[in-house]
């Protein structure tokens, strides 16, 4: 097995505590603050909870040795959502899926800024 495998297997056996918010939302709540830093520590609780997020394909990278890079459109047109795979499982759907496909994805939130949320170790749903 190799360290990717390892780091992928590991993450699954994290228990997850969800938050039932959108990415427009964090963004808003990020970008509410006059500095960054005042942002950065209004989302700060959000980071590393998971979130379901559903949208349009916009991209999809090609896929590397660590990974593959998703990039949605989601229903706030301003907000961007990138969502990183890493576990090679998901390599095969990804790599068949059409610009615009609706898909849903879990990720573990990772960070925000005042355009775009970042999640990691994603799946598909």
């Amino acid at each position: 097995m190799g360290i990717d495998e390892q780091q992928a297997e590991d993450v699954t056996d994290i228990p997850r505590s969800f938050v039932a918010v959108k990415p427009g939302y964090l963004v808003n709540l990020y970008a509410s603050a006059p500095l960054e830093i005042q942002g950065q520590t209004l989302v700060d609780p959000f980071l590393d909870k998971w979130m379901r997020v559903s949208g349009l394909i916009e991209s999809i990278g090609g896929w590397r040795v660590s990974g593959s890079l998703v990039v949605l459109a989601i229903d706030d047109k301003d907000v961007k959502l990138y969502a990183h795979f890493t576990d090679v499982k998901w390599r095969d759907r990804l790599s068949v899926s059409q610009q615009s496909d609706y898909i849903t994805i879990i990720g573990r939130i990772f960070s925000v800024a005042a355009r775009w949320v970042e999640l990691n170790d994603c799946e598909l749903e």
